[in-house]
């Protein structure tokens, strides 16, 4: 028998990002995401013993309204239609 957390993830579960994969989905270094933090211009994260975690379903919105309409993510893959 399977169990609903093998079928189905609860909806209260986070998925949080590193300051080095936000930097990635960015398109810009750790260290400048370091600095929106500082500068309070990034939805604000968690720390756990000196890592910062950002909010997935907060930093994806907040990067598209950053690299405006019509661009894609950096490191997405775009689909090619032949």
């Amino acid at each position: 028998m399977t169990s609903r957390l093998e079928e189905e993830p609860p909806s209260d579960i986070v998925e949080w990002m590193t300051t080095s994969e936000v930097a990635r989905l960015c398109g810009v270094e750790a260290k400048s995401i370091r600095r929106y933090v500082d500068r309070g211009v990034i939805p604000t994260p968690a720390r756990k013993g000196g890592i910062l975690l950002f909010r997935r379903s907060e930093i994806e919105p907040w990067a598209d309204r950053r690299r405006g309409p019509g661009r894609p993510r950096k490191g997405a893959i775009e689909a090619v239609s032949k």
